[in-house]
């Protein structure tokens, strides 16, 4: 008995809203650990994390005692409020007045001209004197004279103007108060000197505490007050006295 050949079979068509498993990507939700586990990489973290904060903790506490100690030397090394620091120029010269007049108990001798204030006459330059200028103290009458001698010597002199600036004594000057009628001898004999040049008498003048400038035209009879903290000559009747000669 002869068989029949089989039907061939019927092609199923392909679905093609059906995507292949290779294409299908699948979002698995990432693994969370469980509770009370953490990974190992994350205590090793915090472990270095903390080690990391106790050195800075360490390394702050070392820098505020070293500050402190800083501070404490600073404060005894530093001078006194009424004592304010010197800078590079002022430390030099404390330098050269400790090392050549710490020591000895001579004080330079510096000689006055008679063309200077009238009178030739010396002044000695102590110690104390030299940290009057250091430090801002208040100065006093040799200071201000010693310096009208550099005036003198290198503004005057070396400029040929011994025909427009004369200068009065700060020491005879402020002795007003004390000898009323030698100082205004004093200023008469000055301005008779040079009754014939029309000058300027620059008198430095201590009012208390405090120094001012008399630029005196003895000639046009003209003066003029100079204050460096603005203050009014009125305040000092005895300066209107002192000068009306």
């Amino acid at each position: 008995m002869a068989h029949k050949p089989c039907c061939p079979p019927k092609k199923i068509p392909e679905d093609k809203s059906v995507t292949s498993p290779e294409k299908v990507q699948i979002n698995k939700p990432p693994l969370q650990p469980k509770k009370g586990s953490k990974p190992q990489k994350l205590e090793v973290n915090r472990a270095a994390k903390l080690q990391r904060l106790e050195g800075n903790k360490a390394a702050k506490l070392a820098a505020t005692k070293n500050l402190d100690r800083g501070k404490s030397v600073a404060a005894a090394a530093a001078p006194n409020k009424s004592q304010p620091r010197l800078g590079k120029y002022g430390a030099c010269l404390d330098i050269q007045i400790k090392r050549n007049m710490g020591s000895s108990n001579d004080s330079p001798i510096v000689q006055m001209n008679k063309d200077i204030f009238g009178d030739e006459y010396i002044e000695y330059l102590e110690k104390e004197q030299m940290y009057e200028l250091l430090e801002h103290k208040e100065l006093s009458a040799t200071v201000i004279s010693l310096y009208i001698r550099f005036l003198y010597e290198k503004v005057v002199c070396t400029r040929k103007l011994s025909n427009k600036y004369s200068f009065l004594s700060p020491h005879k000057m402020s002795m007003w108060k004390l000898d009323p009628e030698n100082v205004k001898n004093y200023i008469v004999d000055m301005f008779l000197r040079n009754k014939e040049s029309d000058k300027l008498f620059l008198a430095p003048y201590n009012s208390g505490a405090h120094w001012v400038l008399f630029a005196i035209n003895a000639v046009s009879e003209v003066i003029y007050y100079l204050d460096p903290v603005h203050g009014d000559y009125t305040n000092h009747p005895e300066i209107k006295t002192m000068l009306d000669t």
